[in-house]
């Protein structure tokens, strides 16, 4: 005779049923009855799925530790965060150099000399150790650089030399590795080259998501912005806009980038807005900036009608599919779904230059896919997004949209405030049960 229900199967097998649940899931099954909840509390697999949930990570498959180790240090790490107790406090002294990036739990500068310090950045709960190395770039005047560690990628950037016998009108990116400054084996050339007709004085900004890198070049004179994506491994070109109004981009996914404009409306009004583009489905050719066929935009709330912005950017660093090298055998690492981007706009308020800090969760962003595309849907208004994305504002009050009396005292808080740690998640546990935030 057949069960008649999961109670009625073995434990291993009963188990094996549960292994397929995902954390939320596990933690809602526990509540059903007690052989459940015994089940779950008594089986460090299933602990395990439920607190990688909680905390917002993803098992690290290239570690040695056992399921039992791998909680025990989570829950190690997560109990530190909460109380904020460190291990250790350090001060990492900043090189003469003018350059430094810090991404992927690495901190690299260049120094006087133009060598490279890299410093890997330990955590004891992850098992990483303190590591430093330096390397000396084999090209004689690297202009900015970006890296990736989990590929061991580094990405030197070279500049035009517009004047004398020796005139080189193109930007060069050498690919390198970051362990000894040779050029990258998945590199198929070695370098990638964009040419650039009008002299001009550009700063850059570069990032590196798996196989894609982007830089956007910013001209600092009469030039146009420019941003271009490159398959960094095959030296192709999937994407190139152009136009003042980009302000920075970010990655969203192996196929999506997200760019913040600033651009005047068919009615001469300012609009600030993100815009995401599916740079695979575009062609690689050059084109403005509000071109492409398969973008929307998510439009920011309108400017009061004294402020003036100069300054708009935003940033996520590692990008969401971004994992940490295997080397590291880390027993955990954030989620992918588990980034916020971080959106920076500096405004002019009659003599006063304030700050508005924008923090989205990518899950917001993302969850506007199905627009993408369509020809009169893919502007979206600040209030079909943002009042429901979970943003936060700091000094909001440059903004027209007016805003609840609970979110008025938020930013009140965090605009008095000189050193502020915000927690973000979406899911809590109480009872060991799934909570949303709002509860």
């Amino acid at each position: 005779m057949s069960p008649s229900s999961i109670l009625d199967l073995p434990i291993e097998l009963c188990l094996r049923v549960l292994e397929h649940l995902d954390g939320p899931s596990l933690a809602r099954s526990r509540l059903t009855c007690k052989y459940i909840r015994s089940l779950v509390d008594d089986s460090s697999n299933l602990q395990y799925k439920i607190e990688l949930s909680i905390t917002q990570k993803e098992d690290g498959i290239y570690s040695p530790l056992t399921v039992a180790e791998k909680l025990r240090a989570l829950r190690n790490h997560q109990r530190a965060w909460d109380r904020l107790e460190w291990k250790q406090d350090k001060c990492v002294p900043m090189a003469g150099g003018s350059l430094w990036e810090l991404f992927g739990n690495v901190l690299a500068q260049q120094d006087d000399s133009g060598s490279i310090l890299f410093r890997q950045l330990p955590s004891r709960y992850r098992g990483i150790e303190e590591k430093e190395w330096r390397i000396q770039p084999d090209i004689p005047r690297v202009r900015d650089f970006g890296m990736d560690p989990s590929q061991d990628l580094l990405v030197l950037i070279e500049a035009p030399r517009w004047w004398g016998n020796n005139a080189d009108r193109c930007h060069r990116f050498y690919l390198r590795t970051m362990s000894k400054c040779t050029k990258h084996p998945l590199a198929r050339d070695g370098f990638i080259v964009h040419k650039q007709m009008v002299p001009d004085r550009l700063s850059y900004s570069i990032q590196v998501s798996g196989d894609n890198v982007g830089v956007l070049f910013n001209s600092l004179e009469s030039g146009e912005n420019e941003l271009v994506i490159w398959d960094w491994k095959t030296g192709f070109r999937k994407l190139y806009l152009t136009g003042d109004e980009m302000r920075s981009f970010c990655f969203l996914s192996e196929r999506h980038v997200v760019l913040t404009i600033r651009a005047l409306s068919s009615e001469e009004e300012l609009v600030i807005s993100l815009l995401v583009v599916d740079f695979e489905s575009e062609s690689s050719e050059q084109q403005a900036f509000d071109s492409p066929q398969r973008s929307f935009s998510l439009h920011l709330p309108n400017l009061g009608p004294t402020i003036t912005p100069v300054y708009l950017n935003i940033k996520t660093d590692p990008t969401p599919m971004w994992t940490p090298n295997p080397e590291l055998q880390v027993p955990f690492h954030n989620a992918h779904s588990n980034r916020l981007y971080v959106v920076s706009l500096a405004v002019q308020a009659d003599e006063a230059v304030k700050f508005v800090v924008l923090f989205v969760p990518w899950t917001t962003i993302m969850s506007h896919m199905g627009v993408l595309g369509a020809k009169d849907e893919n502007m979206l208004e600040w209030h079909t997004w943002g009042p429901k994305g979970k943003l936060i504002f700091k000094n909001s009050d440059v903004f027209e949209t007016s805003m609840n009396r609970n979110l008025q005292e938020l930013v009140s808080y965090l605009f008095i405030q000189s050193r502020l740690i915000l927690l973000f998640g979406n899911a809590t546990v109480t009872g060991r049960g799934m909570q949303s935030p709002d509860q």
